[in-house]
């Protein structure tokens, strides 16, 4: 059995951001007007050290979603990713502590967020990248904290094994 100072590591930016250039999908968690916390699974892609969701063209009722209205009142959020493996000695997490805000077109990012967003999801070929007008979300982290069963050697594992795909 590993120790816990073992499991529990402190990942430099450069392997965040490979983390969140290679998940496919995370869990964004807001805080809703009643104080409870509201957890849904995104598509992403990251340009710098911000983080940015479309609100797309998946089907929904409406692109006026309540995650937008919670992230205007408390922006304060987070950002789960996680691999899940029958072996769990391939197991690892990474949450976000995120800052969170709603942002259009004139965001400085915003194109090549796009650009990322559609090289990384080949799905936006034939779903529409955004629903209503162009909307996403930008969430920049202030703080990163990990786990992995095998420690960061767990980790690396996992961003190769990705590449092999």
């Amino acid at each position: 059995m590993l120790s816990k100072e073992m499991r529990y590591m402190n990942l430099s930016d450069s392997l965040v951001h490979q983390l969140l250039d290679k998940m496919p999908v995370a869990r964004f968690a807001v805080t809703r007007s009643d104080g409870r916390a509201e957890a849904m699974p995104i598509v992403f892609s990251r340009v710098g050290n911000q983080i940015f969701s479309p609100i797309d063209g998946k089907p929904k009722k409406t692109a006026d979603l309540e995650r937008l209205r919670h992230v205007g009142k408390t922006p304060e959020s987070t950002l789960l990713l996680d691999s899940y493996q029958k072996d769990w000695s391939k197991l690892w997490w990474l949450r976000l502590d995120v800052r969170a805000g709603v942002c259009t077109s004139s965001h400085g990012d915003w194109c090549e967020a796009v650009d990322r967003l559609r090289e990384k999801y080949p799905q936006y070929r034939s779903i529409p990248l955004f629903k209503g007008t162009p909307t996403m979300i930008v969430m920049n982290w202030n703080r990163a904290h990990s786990w992995a069963f095998n420690g960061i050697d767990g980790i690396r594992s996992w961003l190769s094994d990705t590449a092999e795909q």
